[in-house]
């Protein structure tokens, strides 16, 4: 039987393009190998923001967040703004941080269409990046550093057994004396969750396509082409194996990618605190 103190509140919180959905995925089957009750879902819980919630009714209380241990499951959420007024209402903060170039040229590559893409937008994508970053960073560092793991964009996507493992002791507590998770269990989650990415879990694949049809898997929160960095990795593999350049280094990606890092310097240059985070998620 499942005690209220084996319950967790983990929320996953990082800007946009920076893998909170791997990280997401990742958390929920841990934490569904140790207490297979969870719910599992998206929530906007940034202090100006009225809290949105997906899928419903999954993280759903009269209290909202505030009541999410009522649920009387443990609780995984993925979120882009965080309050630090949760820091007191959860076990474990995960997130993670990418330099902000490869950020923005991300966001650049999936949210618009190559003819689509001008010069002139990139200053305002970049500075909408880098608002949304320095805000999350702001809260994020207000927690308490013994409930927060700070991860590496690049050790998801190229080292995911080493970022499951430092989960799995973050979560069980191996620094204040907790059990080391086995290694056999945390291979049977890395393999789980390999089965949510590319090619076999692309969400396009397993999304209704009628009028009104969600956007999202309901049970990985994927949409159609989320899974960039990983793609990347994947096409990278099969143009080292003579399958073709991939998509990602077309000469029109290469060209607003070099642009993005031209308008993050001089911005960097300009302002001493854009400077400072800039230097920060690249380190």
């Amino acid at each position: 039987h499942e005690t209220k103190e084996e319950e967790r509140v983990v929320v996953v919180a990082t800007p946009g393009r920076v893998g909170s959905t791997l990280l997401y995925n990742a958390a929920r089957i841990l934490l569904q190998h140790l207490r297979p009750a969870v719910s599992a879902g998206f929530a906007d819980l940034r202090p100006d923001r009225e809290e949105t919630m997906y899928p419903k009714p999954a993280l759903e209380t009269p209290g909202g967040w505030r009541a999410w241990r009522a649920l009387g499951t443990s609780v995984v959420v993925k979120t882009h703004g965080f309050s630090a007024d949760l820091c007191n209402h959860l076990d474990l903060l995960l997130t993670a941080r990418r330099p902000v170039p490869d950020a923005v040229c991300s966001a650049a590559q999936f949210n618009a269409q190559r003819e689509e893409v001008e010069q002139s937008n990139l200053e305002a994508m970049v500075l909408g990046v880098l608002e949304a970053g320095q805000e999350l960073h702001r809260e994020v560092s207000a927690c308490p550093t013994h409930k927060v793991l700070q991860l590496r964009y690049s050790d998801l996507v190229y080292d995911l057994s080493g970022t499951i493992r430092k989960m799995a002791d973050a979560l069980s507590g191996v620094g204040q004396g907790g059990a080391r998770i086995s290694d056999e269990i945390l291979a049977n989650v890395e393999r789980l969750v390999l089965l949510t990415l590319p090619p076999g879990g692309d969400a396009a694949k397993h999304l209704p396509s009628h009028a009104g049809a969600p956007t999202h898997h309901p049970i990985t929160l994927l949409y159609p082409n989320h899974v960039r960095g990983w793609r990347n990795r994947m096409q990278n593999a099969n143009a080292s194996e003579g399958g073709g350049e991939p998509s990602w280094r077309l000469e029109w990606e290469k060209h607003v990618c070099a642009r993005i890092h031209v308008v993050v310097a001089e911005l960097a240059g300009r302002d001493p605190s854009v400077r400072a985070f800039v230097e920060w998620s690249a380190s």
